[in-house]
């Protein structure tokens, strides 16, 4: 049990009221944005303006995360599930009651991950970091910048401790919840017998 402290300490930082999730940008911009450099005289244009706009839906939500805006509710099984099964998932809703955050977690014996999955006013994911954890140290930051329609604009994967891991990347499709975050917050858990 000792092994998974690292791994636990990185999951427990992400449950509401922990420190939050560092800003879509660290330092320099990279990909699109780094590409545009936008002046007064400009807008930027593409990808390069949908992941300024994204990230200011990230820093709304962040604020209103921050100010106490957000009503959040935590969804833990009552039982034990598979290795990599869904463990916990946590909504934060707006004061309208639309979604606003999804976050999942799941893990197994030598690794885990949390997914958070940030959502515009019309319900649309636009923002995921992933943070995950592996025994042998390593640690992850994966970051993924999505238009309304879910369309990627630019993904990160970046090891920002230890020698790296099996974790995907590209980020698969299929593990995000595009639409409908509150069903993919109530749906059962995937007990063991």
């Amino acid at each position: 049990m000792l092994r998974w402290a690292p791994v636990l300490v990185v999951a427990l930082a992400l449950l509401p009221g922990a420190a939050q999730a560092k800003p879509p940008a660290k330092g320099k911009p990279s990909g699109a944005a780094a590409r545009a450099k936008p002046s007064a005289k400009s807008k930027p244009s593409g990808a390069a303006a949908g992941v300024l706009e994204v990230r200011k839906i990230y820093q709304e939500i962040v604020g209103a995360e921050e100010t106490g805006r957000l009503t959040i509710k935590d969804n833990t099984p009552k039982c034990e599930v598979a290795p990599y099964a869904v463990a916990s998932r946590v909504l934060a809703v707006d004061p309208e009651g639309r979604p606003r955050i999804l976050v999942v977690s799941m893990g197994s014996e030598d690794s885990m991950v949390t997914v958070r999955q940030y959502y515009d006013v019309a319900g649309h994911l636009r923002f995921v970091l992933v943070l995950g954890g592996a025994v042998n140290g390593s640690e992850l930051e994966h970051r993924i910048w999505l238009d309304a329609t879910g369309r990627r604009l630019e993904e990160t994967h970046q090891y920002v401790k230890g020698p790296g891991y099996t974790f995907p990347d590209p980020w698969p499709q299929d593990a995000l919840t595009l639409a409908d975050p509150r069903a993919a917050f109530e749906a059962p858990f995937e007990c063991m017998d």
